[in-house]
């Protein structure tokens, strides 16, 4: 299932057009994300390169990816960030924010309501 979004326009934008602009998503909880993401395999689309990667996100905290070597440990935090440290020192750690635009997405917590990905499928 492919789920598609629009990326959250400023409010900054109003003032300056004098339009109403919609108020950029709030993350979903820790206990739907738990709940969401958790036992399954999250296959999204990088939007920066158009990469598609399947995260194994075990109930150990162990998270894989897919056709990769890279693993590493995550958790989730109270605020709902999707939290991971690589094992691969190459690759940075990061937090994630989840959101529900006509369906699910994620977003760096660097950059609150910036959509990086594109969930396509859960399972």
């Amino acid at each position: 299932m492919k789920i598609k979004f629009v990326i959250p326009i400023s409010c900054a934008l109003s003032a300056f057009t004098g339009l109403a602009v919609a108020q950029s998503p709030a993350p979903i909880s820790a206990t739907e994300l738990q709940s969401t993401v958790v036992g399954k395999k999250v296959e999204h689309l990088r939007l920066s390169d158009k990469r598609t990667f399947i995260w194994d996100v075990r109930p150990s905290g162990t998270l894989f990816i897919q056709n990769t070597s890279l693993k590493g440990k995550w958790n989730i935090t109270d605020k709902g960030e999707f939290c991971i440290k690589w094992e691969a020192a190459r690759v940075p750690d990061k937090c994630y924010f989840f959101y529900k635009i006509n369906g699910l997405s994620t977003g760096y917590t660097t950059s609150p309501g910036e959509i990086t990905s594109e969930v396509k499928s859960i399972k």
